[in-house]
């Protein structure tokens, strides 16, 4: 069981994210476990923990044990009755061996996010700006429930496994490619996890080719209806449709506002991505691209890390916790975004 430090208790209302519960309790949220069964956990031997209180101190992920090789003696292995940890140890075990990979030559999430993927995506979002005239910009985000009709959380695996449903992505995909048929369009997909209670949720990134400015909620609004009828705690009231496209879960844009770049986070030496300055001479994107490259799930380890800035809140370093135990793709592309296979 967690027992260690947090940086709140009770969520301010006023940030809770929509469909997370409008108070949260993280005191008991850190008691939650990961996971209700060790199959779920992606092969994550370091997130389970003793559960017959006799095996010896050396099985505890976070023991003095030199981490730098993890899953070498977990509780996995030796344990008769290993048990999955709970969210608030998660977050202590995926830190420190996410720090350990830093220092070996292992890449660690972190850096696979901070120079990889995000990069990848502010390239391919100019990429678009220049390819497509009338560029339109759609942003679908789908989300969860995290809590039953009883306000019993339920475990961060398994909003995981409801979430990455593949029907229902199959479904979406299939629904948007029908309704966005006369256009040409490509998308990015990124899991992300709420600020109020670690909640993992969907936005879906779109370039459209849109000259005539037409793309309405109505075209997108179809591939949500997917994730409200199938997924069963998705629901129609966390998921309010503004039909101007200005909020809600589909925010449109027939004119994208746009963001200045810092250069070295616009590109990255390791992979060579390409500038792309507009004709001043500075490197945009559009706001929304910039938003959905900064949910990548392993960014705030960065934070972290750096002794020059405040440590994120937990329930961010714990959507990287629950990001790392996931058997599923956090991250996805249509065929036609360059620089972006994962």
């Amino acid at each position: 069981m967690y027992t260690g430090s947090h940086n709140s208790k009770t969520a301010d209302s006023s940030s809770i994210e929509p469909a997370d519960p409008d108070s949260v309790d993280h005191e008991s949220r850190y008691g939650v476990s990961l996971a209700n069964q060790v199959s779920l956990i992606n092969g994550k031997q370091v997130y389970t923990e003793c559960g017959c209180e006799e095996c010896p101190e050396l099985v505890d992920p976070l023991s003095d044990a030199d981490i730098a090789e993890p899953a070498n003696y977990t509780a996995f292995e030796q344990c008769e009755s290993p048990r999955v940890v709970d969210i608030g140890r998660a977050r202590e075990i995926n830190v420190t061996y996410q720090q350990a990979s830093r220092r070996t030559d292992r890449t660690s999430k972190y850096e696979r996010h901070r120079y990889q993927l995000y990069p990848r995506l502010l390239e391919a979002d100019r990429h678009f700006r220049q390819k497509y005239d009338g560029l339109t910009t759609v942003m679908l985000t789908r989300r969860l429930r995290p809590v039953d009709k009883n306000g019993e959380w339920f475990t961060p695996m398994i909003l995981d496994k409801l979430l990455h449903n593949n029907i229902v992505m199959r479904c979406i995909r299939e629904c948007l490619g029908y309704h966005l048929r006369e256009y040409d369009f490509e998308y990015v997909r990124v899991t992300a996890t709420t600020k109020s209670a670690a909640t993992p949720h969907e936005h879906r990134f779109i370039w459209i080719d849109d000259p005539g400015d037409e793309i309405t909620v109505e075209d997108v609004s179809p591939a949500l209806n997917k994730h409200l009828n199938y997924i069963p705690c998705a629901h129609e009231r966390h998921h309010e449709l503004d039909p101007a496209g200005d909020d809600g879960p589909i925010r449109i844009q027939h004119d994208p506002s746009l963001v200045d770049e810092v250069p070295e986070k616009a590109e990255s030496v390791k992979l060579n991505c390409k500038k792309r300055y507009d004709t001043d001479g500075r490197i945009r994107n559009t706001r929304g691209a910039q938003y959905i490259a900064s949910q990548l799930a392993h960014l705030p380890l960065g934070d972290k890390w750096d002794a020059d800035k405040n440590d994120p809140q937990d329930t961010l370093l714990e959507g990287s916790a629950i990001a790392w135990a996931s058997p599923n793709r956090w991250f996805g592309a249509s065929h036609g975004v360059p620089s972006l296979r994962d």
